[in-house]
């Protein structure tokens, strides 16, 4: 549903998160806001906690660099216990199992890209609207 706008009659967009790991870890929301001064004008703007503009001095580890230093220290947090790794054998056994014999094909996209385009038609199926100044 359209967020109520309490501010003028110029156009609100939902607030959306957004969130990636590959190919580089980034982290922003944007969020409609009203603009500084006396008017009621509402803008849309970005929270944005991307490593690679926030953390100008320090670089992340690579892939396996944390889990390596995990094991060295001898923590088990982000490792899987033998009696989840058989539940999710049992639970996803059946899938895998039907996926190999209906020969489902997968949705290609592009590399890089946000993912394919029936992704987006799905939850426009369910009712959202993407805003202004959104990408694909």
């Amino acid at each position: 549903p359209k967020p109520n706008n309490l501010f003028s009659d110029s156009v609100v967009h939902s607030n959306e998160l957004v969130i990636s790991i590959q190919p580089k870890a980034l982290v922003y929301m944007k969020v409609m806001t009203k603009a500084p001064g006396l008017d009621s004008e509402i803008v849309e703007t970005e929270l944005d906690l991307s490593y690679p503009t926030r953390f100008l001095s320090r670089k992340p580890p690579e892939a396996y660099a944390r889990l390596l230093l995990d094991v060295v220290r001898g923590d088990h947090a982000h490792f899987v216990r033998v009696d989840e790794l058989n539940e999710a054998w049992r639970v996803f056994t059946p899938l895998l199992k039907e996926i190999e014999e209906t020969k489902v094909q997968p949705i290609l996209y592009h590399f890089g890209s946000r993912g394919p385009v029936e992704s987006d038609d799905l939850i426009r199926s369910a009712g959202y609207k993407y805003g202004a100044g959104y990408t694909r």
